[in-house]
């Protein structure tokens, strides 16, 4: 894929390529931009092999090297690097300046002597010490990467022939943006063997005459950049070019050529002639050279990682209002994000809407085996090219990471809510090995509890490390009551002396309010005043309520039907209650506790997560209705008790559950994951 553009049409050039250690390298050309690179890149092993190797400083690198000022020897004496300060100190009189690929140091004596702080990076351990000799800096010796020096602690990076070199150089100018301060100075010697030149043209008609196009050498260049495509892959990486000059080199001295054969000094004239031509006033303009100086500035809007969250639609529920949260501390100086629903928008999407983020619809079905979906997703991902594709819920799990895939989507990430109804269990014979397969390209998959990545990847063969627990969250800044208490007592018909117990779940079966109701009934012979308050709506409501009638308690048990305002009702309760017999984590239950409600749940999937059995709720086991109405009553008969449950519960929320520490965790997983994939944008 090309780097600049991400296209994946190129073609083979003239100048053939390198037949080295066994494997042949092409030099081909994008048909959409023009950049020139090797295709394929060549293995980690065989860099290394190139690049740490000392041979690589004598006969390969340039014989003479240190008569060159290169290496080591005569530092004072390389025109090209005292031409790079000479436009640095434009720009940037003194700082601390990280030259990478240092060599034995030369850039960095000169940059020393003209008043920087220096350090430097060399894969060549030879080459490092002698740097480290003449320098008396810190030089540390391997291949540049992450981690190697602090965020946000120079002033200057130099790269002097070393981006063309660079296996991942996207990744690499990612990490030199996060290790400059922000109004650091990226410098760059960067030379263009194939920019348009009369060299160049020279080079072509040699090229045309030899049969055999391929050189046994190493590889010189893995990318050959132009003017053109250097800007915009830089802009593209977050830097942007302030000053730059285009000039081409005149022929190296005789002694660098093995052998002064009539041919070589043919070669030395052509080139002496084609610079004084390309470095004419006439020409300079035209940027005809084989070498370019630029000095580039950070840059933060051509940064953003383009983000598109992908649910089935953003109706009330868990995930939808766990969504909502986490996008109000989402830093939108670092990213463009976007929500795509698949089948329709809902209550939730207006609120996401009016915090300012787009959200669009696709109009689908959200059904399994519909592929119109998967190609939907396709299109809409092609269109927008998003960096980061974030799904969420099974079925879109499916469909948006199969169609990131095909659309190139660098960073692909699935979310699971739940290890439950993930999909028909007859069908699992399916959908195992499908989610095993879809698990291999997927960079990662967000679980809301450890219980539900430990059964979904004992389940399915997936590899545990591929999973990140993200407890799902509340804003702690917006949950609050809106109305007094009792004014919320009013509109339910609720007095003053009424005890309050509750729930607040869809009326499905697998949310246990049949326990729940059973554990009333008890509770109820013995306090006359106390009620119960059911929050949500589903299929189970009319049986119910007639269960309700059937055994007299239709004016004890109020079914509030879905509710926007859950605060306000946890506000009039003294006991929160969880009878649920499959839950992943329960978003309610922080809800709960952050309102400083003690809780009694049944022990189940992710909530033991949740709740500290003994300092911020009980447990019990599930299905066991005596055991979840005596624990109630423990809790009603005890104040002190249920308060100090409540505080801790409160605290355990403000300290763990909260929306900004998701978003922040979140954020820190996006920036692993996009200076992994380096930034390759589909186009």
């Amino acid at each position: 894929m090309c780097l600049v553009c991400g296209s994946n049409d190129h073609k083979a050039t003239l100048f053939g390529g390198y037949a080295y250690s066994g494997r042949k390298y092409d030099i081909v050309r994008c048909r959409a931009c023009g950049f020139m690179f090797l295709d394929p890149v060549p293995a980690a092993e065989v860099l290394d092999d190139i690049y740490k190797s000392d041979e690589y400083f004598s006969d390969y690198f340039i014989p003479g090297s240190d008569r060159l000022g290169y290496c080591e020897g005569a530092y004072e004496r390389n025109a090209h690097h005292s031409r790079c300060l000479a436009a640095l100190k434009r720009f940037r009189e003194a700082g601390v300046l990280l030259d990478i690929g240092c060599a034995g140091g030369g850039f960095l004596i000169q940059a020393k002597n003209a008043g920087y702080g220096v350090a430097g990076v060399e894969p060549n351990n030879r080459m490092a010490a002698a740097a480290r000799r003449a320098t008396r800096a810190q030089v540390l010796e391997g291949n540049f990467k992450q981690g190697m020096f602090p965020a946000k602690s120079l002033d200057i990076v130099h790269l002097g022939d070393v981006l063309e070199h660079m296996p991942e150089p996207a990744a690499a100018l990612c990490e030199i943006s996060n290790i400059l301060k922000d109004d650091g100075l990226l410098a760059l010697e960067q030379p263009m063997t194939y920019n348009a030149s009369l060299f160049n043209a020279f080079l072509s008609g040699q090229m045309l005459l030899k049969r055999n196009k391929y050189s046994d050498a190493a590889p010189a260049h893995l990318w050959e950049f132009n003017p053109a495509t250097l800007r915009r892959f830089l802009e593209k990486n977050g830097f942007k070019v302030i000053w730059s000059e285009v000039y081409e080199n005149k022929a190296k001295p005789l002694f660098v050529y093995k052998d002064a054969t009539i041919k070589n000094r043919v070669a030395r004239a052509i080139k002496n002639m084609s610079a004084g031509c390309s470095n004419s006033r006439l020409f300079r303009k035209a940027e005809l050279g084989d070498r370019m100086l630029a000095i580039c500035r950070k840059t933060s809007g051509l940064t953003k990682p383009r983000i598109a969250f992908v649910h089935p639609d953003l109706r009330v529920g868990g995930a939808e209002t766990n969504r909502l949260n986490v996008l109000r501390y989402m830093d939108r100086r670092k990213y463009d994000i976007t929500v795509c629903c698949l089948t329709q928008k809902g209550n939730i999407a207006d609120q996401v809407e009016a915090l300012g983020y787009r959200v669009d619809c696709l109009n689908v079905s959200d059904r399994a085996y519909d592929v119109r979906t998967t190609a939907a997703l396709y299109r809409y991902f092609r269109k927008n090219r998003f960096t980061i594709v974030h799904t969420c819920l099974s079925n879109t799990n499916l469909h948006g990471r199969i169609a990131a895939k095909l659309a190139g989507v660098p960073v692909i990430i699935g979310e699971d809510q739940s290890e439950y109804e993930r999909y028909n269990p007859s069908l699992g014979f399916i959908f195992k090995p499908l989610n095993r397969a879809l698990a291999g390209f997927t960079d990662r998959i967000i679980v809301c509890s450890e219980k539900t990545g430990d059964v979904i990847a004992r389940s399915e063969r997936i590899p545990r490390d591929k999973f990140l627990t993200l407890h799902n969250v509340i804003d702690t800044e917006s949950f609050r009551p809106r109305r007094s208490p009792d004014e919320v007592r009013r509109e339910l018909g609720l007095a003053q002396t009424d005890i309050v117990i509750g729930y607040v779940a869809s009326l499905a079966g697998r949310k246990g309010h049949t326990y729940l109701l059973q554990a009333f009934k008890m509770l109820s012979t013995v306090h006359a005043n106390l009620k119960l308050v059911l929050v949500g709506d589903g299929p189970l409501k009319k049986s119910l309520e007639g269960w309700t009638v059937e055994n007299g308690l239709e004016k004890k048990v109020i079914f509030t039907g879905q509710r926007m305002d859950v605060a306000d009702i946890l506000s009039i309760m003294t006991v929160f209650v969880s009878p649920a017999l499959f839950e992943a984590f329960g978003i309610v239950l922080i809800e709960a506790m952050f309102m400083g409600l003690p809780c009694v749940a049944f022990r189940v999937g992710g909530i033991p997560e949740v709740i500290e059995d003994g300092r911020t709720g009980v447990l019990v086991t599930p299905g066991d209705t005596i055991a979840l109405a005596t624990a109630i009553q423990d809790l009603m008969d005890s104040p002190q008790k249920a308060q100090e449950y409540g505080r801790a519960g409160r605290a355990r929320v403000t300290g763990r559950f909260s929306a900004d520490t998701y978003a922040r965790r979140l954020g820190s997983l996006y920036e692993e994951l996009v200076r992994k994939r380096s930034y390759e944008t589909v186009r």
